[in-house]
C-alpha cells in the first residue's frame, strides 16, 4: 500500500466535459471483464446495538465508507476531522471489515472522545475501526481505537486500493494504449456555418461530415463553432454523431470512415437535452447517455445499450434511481458490464459513479484527492481504457474546463478502484481536441 505523499505531473488540458469519449478505445473484439460480485445475503436490517455511528451510502469503496464513518464520528463529538494517510483496509470484506485511517484534527471544537487514543503527536493520528454492514447500503462504525484486532476475520484479499507508485504508473501506461491519436474531429475551417470534418490519419486528410455543427446543438442552444464534448465518437472501425432532432434522439453511423451514413433512432427525449455522448466498445457494442430536463443543477439523465451496432437501442437504470440527478459532465461504456457516468463535483470532490451490470445498478467510486487539491480538482472526466488497465483525467471547474491541468488516476481492476499515478503523458492525449476545434 502507498502511505507517502502523492504526486502527480500536472499536464496540459483543455478539455470540455467528456470530450475524450471519442477515438479512445481500440476496435476489434470485445474483452468482457469479470462478471459483477452479486450482493452477498446481509444477516441484519438494523445497525448493531452501541454502533459509534452508521452511515447510509451507495460508495463501492471501503475506504471511502471507512473515512465517511470516521468523519461522522468525530462531528458527533463536535470536533473537525481531515482524512490523510495512511489509508488500508486490513482484514474481512464487504459485509464485515477493518480498516486504518491517518487523520488530523482541527484544533477546534470539543473532546474527540475514542480519537483521543489515536492521537500521536500533536493533532494527527491513525484510527483503526471496525465496520459492519446492515441492511442494503448500510454501515456502521462498532469499534475504533489505535488497535482493533481483526479476530476470526481472513485477511483482506480485494484489489489493493491504493495502488503503488511503480504498479499505478504501469497501469496508466498500459492503458494508454487504448487511446488512438490517428483519430480526431474539428469545425470547418473558416465557414459561415461550420461543418464537422473528421480525420482518421492524425490530420493529413479530413472528410467532411453529414450535418453541420449547429444541429449537434440542443434547439434552445445558441449556434456554436465548437463540436460539443461527447457528441462524436472517431475510430478506424466505426464513427457515430448524436444529436437533437426535435423530440427525437438521432445517431448518425458510419463503418467506412464516413464514405456513408446510416441514421437510426435511439429514444424519445421529451424535453430539449443538455448533454449526450455516444460511443462503442466493439463492432456492435455501444452506449449512448444524454440528460434533459434541467432545473437549475438538477436534471434527469437517460442511458441506452446497443449489441447490433446500432441500430436498436434498449434503456437501462441510471443512479437516478438512488437520487443521483445532479449534472452529468461525462459518460463511457467499456463494455457490455462496465460504465461510467460523471458528474459535477460534489463538496469539491470527483464524483465518479460505476454500473458493472450493465446499468442495472451503480455505485459511486472513491477518486481520493491529496489533501493540497481537495477543492481544486474535481471534476472527473470520462476514462481511457485498454482491456482492465484505466486512466482517468480529473480537471478543475465544474465542467473540467476551467484550467489546463489535470491529476490522473490509474486502475488495474476495470476502474473499480483508483489511485494517483505520476506517469506523463503527451499532451497531444489532452489538448489535440480543442487544438482541431478552431
Amino acid at each position: 500500500m502507498r502511505r507517502g505523499r502523492w504526486q502527480a505531473w500536472l499536464l496540459a488540458l483543455a478539455l470540455a466535459a467528456g470530450s475524450l469519449t471519442g477515438c479512445q478505445q481500440r476496435g476489434g473484439a470485445e474483452v468482457s471483464p469479470p462478471e459483477g460480485e452479486a450482493s452477498p445475503p446481509v444477516s441484519a436490517a438494523q445497525p448493531p446495538e452501541g454502533a459509534l455511528a452508521t452511515v447510509q451510502t451507495d460508495s463501492a469503496g471501503l475506504l471511502d465508507i471507512a473515512k465517511q464513518l470516521l468523519t461522522k464520528y468525530a462531528v458527533d463529538q463536535g470536533v473537525q476531522l481531515t482524512p490523510d494517510y495512511p489509508r488500508n483496509i486490513l482484514a474481512g470484506g464487504r459485509e464485515e471489515y477493518t480498516a486504518e485511517l491517518g487523520f488530523t484534527l482541527s484544533g477546534d471544537g470539543g473532546t474527540p472522545g475514542l480519537l483521543a487514543g489515536c492521537l500521536g503527536d500533536g493533532l494527527s493520528g491513525v484510527a483503526q475501526m471496525r465496520i459492519v454492514r446492515y441492511g442494503a447500503d448500510g454501515y456502521a462504525l462498532v469499534e475504533l481505537g489505535n488497535l482493533v484486532e481483526a479476530g476470526d476475520l481472513p485477511p483482506y484479499d480485494g484489489p489493493d486500493y491504493a495502488l503503488g507508485a511503480a504498479q499505478a504508473d504501469a497501469a496508466a501506461v498500459r492503458a494508454k494504449r487504448g487511446w488512438d491519436g490517428r483519430c480526431q474531429y474539428r469545425t470547418g475551417l473558416y465557414q459561415r456555418e461550420p461543418t464537422l470534418e473528421i480525420s482518421y490519419n492524425g490530420g493529413l486528410e479530413w472528410v467532411k461530415g453529414p450535418l453541420a455543427v449547429a444541429k449537434l446543438y440542443s434547439p434552445d442552444q445558441q449556434t456554436q463553432e465548437f463540436v460539443p464534448p461527447g457528441a462524436v465518437w472517431v475510430t478506424q472501425e466505426k464513427t457515430a454523431i448524436f444529436y437533437q432532432d426535435g423530440e427525437e434522439m438521432k445517431a448518425l453511423l458510419s463503418s467506412d470512415q464516413g464514405a456513408s451514413w446510416e441514421e437510426t433512432a435511439v429514444a424519445s427525449s421529451g424535453a430539449e437535452t443538455r448533454f449526450r455522448a455516444i460511443g462503442f466498445w466493439s463492432d456492435t457494442g455501444g452506449y449512448a447517455v444524454f440528460s434533459a430536463g434541467r432545473t437549475m443543477s438538477q436534471e434527469g439523465c437517460s442511458v441506452y445499450l446497443t449489441a447490433d451496432g446500432g441500430k436498436t437501442w434498449r434503456p437501462t437504470a441510471t443512479p437516478a434511481a438512488q437520487g443521483k440527478t445532479s449534472l452529468v459532465i461525462g459518460a463511457k461504456f467499456v463494455s457490455e458490464k462496465v460504465g461510467f457516468l460523471c458528474y459535477r463535483p460534489e463538496n469539491g470532490l470527483p464524483c465518479l459513479y460505476r454500473t458493472d451490470d450493465g446499468g442495472e445498478r451503480w455505485r459511486r467510486c472513491e477518486v481520493a484527492l491529496p489533501a493540497e487539491y481537495e477543492g481544486v480538482y474535481g471534476a472527473v472526466q470520462p476514462p481511457i481504457f485498454d482491456g482492465q488497465y484505466g486512466l482517468l483525467p480529473v480537471a478543475q471547474g465544474d465542467d473540467g474546463d476551467a484550467a489546463e491541468t489535470a491529476l490522473w488516476f490509474a486502475s488495474d481492476d476495470w476502474g473499480e478502484h483508483w489511485s494517483l499515478c505520476s506517469e506523463g503523458f503527451p499532451d497531444e492525449l489532452l489538448s489535440q481536441r480543442r487544438e482541431n476545434l478552431g
